[in-house]
């Protein structure tokens, strides 16, 4: 059930479970709560004044991989929409060591990535980034990693990976652990986890993630003050999705494998 796309079920194109709710997943009772205790512990701490801040990380290019043409014009949108409102960094073909220098200081991740889950060690599962010494070399950003930053030290509310497969295993034996990207931003503290159950295609991520945040962005204020109201991250994702879903409805492996992942 690890990988299964329950949010997809259906009994005609425009009627489903998508029809009556609005979807989250979890992969364990015991991440959903540690993350939300997490998160609900530095918000006591967190101005109210005290504006969103987003970092914005893309690879265009990758050593070894295929271009990803849409990343560009995906964070360009992505820093328009959210200017108004927030504050944040944008930094392209980023080494693993940037970002895990500069994740303390996020509340808002966006990363738009060539992704890879290991058929042999979920742990070594991650985003493939920039090499910090060889230009010619790519480098990732794995679970394992992830596992290891202080969870103490962000004031995280929401992480969208725009990267293949981010809440995949592809370790058969081990496929219902549900060890992945998704899964250890949230036990990082994570509330908001977006990601993909499978492979994506760069158009259509694309698409997705300049769609949602330029949903995202008028839901500021919404609930007073200068944030996002806690909870509408699923409902403004499942908004995208359908909109995607309509304009394709039977090319159900572009727009079904955006999840969200929390509360």
């Amino acid at each position: 059930m690890a990988n299964f796309p329950i949010h997809v079920a259906c009994e005609r194109p425009d009627h489903g479970v998508f029809t009556y709710v609005v979807s989250s997943y979890g992969t364990t009772l015991k991440a959903l709560s540690l993350s939300q205790k997490r998160n609900h512990a530095k918000e006591i701490n967190r101005q109210e004044v005290e504006r969103d801040f987003y970092l914005l990380a893309g690879m265009m290019k990758t050593p070894g991989l295929s271009d990803l043409p849409q990343v560009d014009a995906e964070l360009d949108s992505i820093e328009r929409s959210i200017a108004n409102v927030a504050e944040s960094v944008r930094v392209d073909c980023p080494t693993k060591d940037t970002i895990i220098d500069v994740l303390p200081v996020c509340s808002h991740v966006h990363f738009a990535c060539h992704g890879i889950s290991d058929p042999e060690s979920p742990s070594n599962s991650g985003i493939i980034l920039q090499h910090g010494t060889e230009l010619e070399e790519s480098d990732r950003l794995t679970v394992k990693d992830i596992s290891e930053i202080d969870a103490e030290a962000g004031r995280w509310e929401s992480v969208f990976l725009s990267v293949c497969s981010s809440a995949n295993v592809a370790a058969e034996e081990l496929i219902e652990e549900g060890m992945h990207l998704a899964s250890e931003f949230q036990m990082l503290g994570f509330c908001n986890v977006i990601a993909t159950l499978w492979s994506v295609n760069d158009d259509v991520s694309k698409e997705v993630a300049v769609r949602f945040y330029e949903a995202l962005a008028k839901r500021y204020g919404d609930s007073g003050g200068n944030r996002v109201p806690k909870g509408c991250y699923a409902e403004v994702l499942q908004n995208v999705v359908a909109e995607i879903r309509r304009d394709s409805p039977g090319n159900v492996l572009q727009w079904a494998p955006f999840v969200h992942f929390g509360m």
